[in-house]
């Protein structure tokens, strides 16, 4: 049923005045500062950017619902087609074969899974600094600890920064 909330969203998202609209998940670590500095290198229409993932099914490039932007018209068009968003799928690749089918092609943005505290400290500085979303994926459903990960990710952060 997560295709209604994305198509939900989106219909709202469309009462207000934008140029993109964003959609991250609650396991994922946003820098907003570099977001917008990306964001500034997008075309203002004709953009679907994102992790990109590809259909096992289909071979389509999709961008991964943990991080995802599109343009303004690029949302009109979606809901304009919404009886084809397909819902026997996960939304985010049901979203990117119907952005696919409306001729616009995924602009790949970075990402980087974090799974343990290992993991964290083996990224680089440079890692670190160069990009925008983190995607926290440790443990298992009952034993997450995404939370201390993004604390830890955020001290790292702000240690870069000078904001420690």
């Amino acid at each position: 049923l997560q295709r209604w909330k994305v198509i939900g969203s989106l219909t709202m998202a469309m009462r207000e005045e934008f140029d993109f609209v964003y959609f991250t998940t609650a396991s994922s670590y946003v820098r907003p500062q570099l977001l917008l500095e990306f964001m500034a290198d997008l075309p203002i229409r004709g953009a679907y950017a994102g992790t990109p993932m590809t259909d096992g099914v289909s071979g389509v490039s999709f961008a991964s619902g943990a991080s995802r932007i599109m343009s303004r018209d690029v949302v009109a068009d979606v809901l304009q087609e919404k009886r084809r968003y397909r819902n026997d799928v996960m939304e985010d690749v049901g979203l990117g074969r119907l952005i696919g089918e409306l001729g616009y092609s995924l602009i790949p943005w970075p990402s980087v899974n974090v799974n343990s505290f290992a993991a964290l400290e083996a990224l680089t500085h440079e890692e670190i600094r160069e990009n925008f979303h983190f995607r926290m994926t440790s443990g298992g459903r009952k034993a997450r600890q995404d939370v201390p990960l993004m604390h830890a990710l955020h001290r790292r952060v702000q240690t870069l920064e000078g904001t420690a």
